[in-house]
């Protein structure tokens, strides 16, 4: 999905039937209205990358960017996700899920609550508990950590590290039992369930580095997150920690209060979910009349 600011000749010339470019001028004569919405130099034109796949019929969707790759040994992990080891996690509000895939290792992850990195950096909350499981079950989004340059915020990068980690690929997965709530990006996350997609609408008027993590939390509400152990690796694009950690101040302080909201709301309605955090200050009026449009859009195409 290309921005006012791409350059449209370069992706032009790699277009393929395997790669489908689309310039702004583009998604806007496919999707004018939303457009209009949604304007220009931001990261919520992905949603048109999500509406273009649904109409041309797409029954999966990997979200990912510019700068992550499949690792090529974890191809047949992506083919076949029934071979893999099945385990689950019961207990408790928020899980860190590097405590399952990288003992020891003192990482959390981008959106995890901040309160709780302290105690969940190294160890499990006494009410939580990792089980094997004996038999796969339907898997709505499975999000891969990644190697090389795992999603973590800034805070861990400017205070513990930001060197590159390199870890195994693992042949398990873990499934996030509810009612817990586990952070999500779309660094590299694989959609299995169509009837879950109108979840993938990135919020428009949420800080860079939050936009996605909001998404994710929220798609919790009415779908099974899980998680593999590094089948992508990152080539992380320049970054300034200090500039993502402005982005991210509003993650770090809303991000309890998200989900104390959603594990106690009744509904699983995305343009509801956006007015309800509109009234909380989490979201915008703006959110609620896009998100409405997207989720509408959503639902026409897979008709």
């Amino acid at each position: 999905m290309g921005d006012t600011a791409t350059n449209d000749s370069e992706w032009h010339n790699i277009s393929n039937n395997s790669v489908h470019y689309l310039s702004y001028d583009k998604q806007d004569n496919l999707f004018p209205k939303l457009s209009k919405m949604i304007g220009d130099k931001t990261y919520a034109r992905k949603n048109f990358g999500y509406l273009y796949a649904i109409a041309n019929g797409a029954e999966e969707i990997f979200d990912t960017d510019d700068d992550t790759f499949i690792r090529p040994e974890a191809i047949p992990l992506f083919k076949n996700i029934k071979n893999c080891t099945f385990y689950e996690v019961n207990g408790g509000e928020s899980f860190n899920p590097y405590l399952f895939f990288t003992k020891n290792s003192g990482i959390w992850p981008r959106g995890y609550p901040l309160r709780l990195v302290s105690s969940a950096r190294w160890r499990l909350e006494e009410k939580q508990a990792i089980v094997e499981s004996n038999k796969s079950v339907n898997i709505d989004i499975l999000q891969t950590l990644v190697n090389l340059e795992p999603d973590v915020d800034a805070i861990y990068r400017l205070t513990v590290s930001d060197a590159i980690h390199n870890f195994p690929i693992s042949e398990s997965i873990l499934n996030i039992n509810s009612p817990i709530l586990t952070p999500g990006n779309t660094q590299s996350t694989i959609w299995l369930n169509k009837k879950k997609f109108k979840y993938l609408y990135i919020p428009r008027w949420v800080s860079f580095r939050f936009c996605d993590i909001l998404k994710l939390y929220i798609a919790q509400k009415n779908s099974r997150l899980s998680y593999a152990g590094f089948w992508t690796e990152q080539i992380r694009n320049p970054h300034d920690y200090l500039r993502d950690f402005e982005s991210e101040i509003t993650c770090y302080l809303h991000t309890e209060l998200v989900i104390n909201y959603l594990n106690n709301s009744n509904t699983a309605n995305l343009s509801e979910i956006y007015s309800d955090l509109t009234k909380l200050g989490v979201a915008s009026e703006s959110e609620v009349e896009t998100s409405l449009m997207f989720e509408n859009l959503v639902s026409e195409l897979i008709r």
